[in-house]
């Protein structure tokens, strides 16, 4: 078997141009259960506009996006079997950091207790259950893009797009999210 054969994502031909200008030119991969995927390149090579077009936030000119068959280009963000954890960590200053992680399970915020449960899990497994009432602005910037991957976590989907997730983590809390998100795609 080849790696396509076995792959349960593939991106394959993605174009997409903005004002006329090429941001991804015949882009194809190939993703497999429990594989880790890492994009590199210049700022304005595409990374994020690719992430963009997987979780349904812009579509593509040309291309196909399956996952494990299905044609994923037609369905809505909510419907696709993937969690965007965003450069801006997209938190809601007004809500806790608990809040915050829970909106991954429902946005309503109507959770049972086990779903509560689960957001203090994960909030445990990323080293913030000292923080679960603080609001995002008492935060550090690690802090905060560890709510945010915290909340990715509990939507419990195939698929985390990460876009720099570790920018603003220093170097010790960088290598220890790193082993945890490698962790997650073994699970």
């Amino acid at each position: 078997m080849n790696v396509d054969e076995q792959a349960i994502l593939r991106v394959e031909g993605i174009s997409k141009m903005l004002g006329g200008k090429p941001i991804l030119n015949n882009c194809s991969l190939s993703v497999r259960r429990g594989e880790l995927k890492v994009l590199i390149g210049p700022s304005g090579a595409g990374k994020s506009t690719l992430l963009d077009l997987l979780g349904g936030f812009t579509q593509a000119d040309t291309g196909s996006l399956c996952w494990q068959g299905q044609d994923l280009r037609a369905l809505p963000p909510a419907e696709r079997p993937f969690t965007t954890l965003f450069q801006s960590n997209n938190l809601f200053d007004h809500l806790t950091v608990q809040q915050n992680i829970g909106l991954g399970v429902r946005a309503n915020l109507r959770l049972n207790p086990e779903q509560w449960q689960s957001v203090r899990h994960a909030a445990a497994r990323l080293g913030l259950e000292a923080l679960l009432e603080r609001l995002p602005p008492q935060l550090s910037g690690g802090q905060q893009q560890r709510v945010a991957l915290a909340r990715c976590l509990v939507r419990q989907r195939p698929f985390l797009l990460l876009d720099e997730p570790f920018s603003a983590l220093d170097p010790a809390r960088r290598h220890e999210m790193l082993r945890e998100v490698h962790r997650l795609a073994h699970e």
